[in-house]
């Protein structure tokens, strides 16, 4: 399976149960914690961090 084709069935799967995406957020889990990202964002509690990595 292609990485394009796995996009396509979590896509497909977020439409048949209607799940929401909201334009320019991420999540990402490092060390079992979740992080948002906002597009933009400048106020994330460890910006400073994340930028020196």
């Amino acid at each position: 399976m292609r990485k394009r084709d796995g996009v396509s069935i979590v896509r497909r799967s977020m439409k048949e149960n209607k799940f929401v995406k909201y334009l320019g957020y991420s999540w990402i889990e490092v060390m079992n914690r979740v992080h948002e990202f906002r597009s933009g964002d400048r106020i994330h509690p460890e910006l400073v961090l994340i930028h020196e990595n």
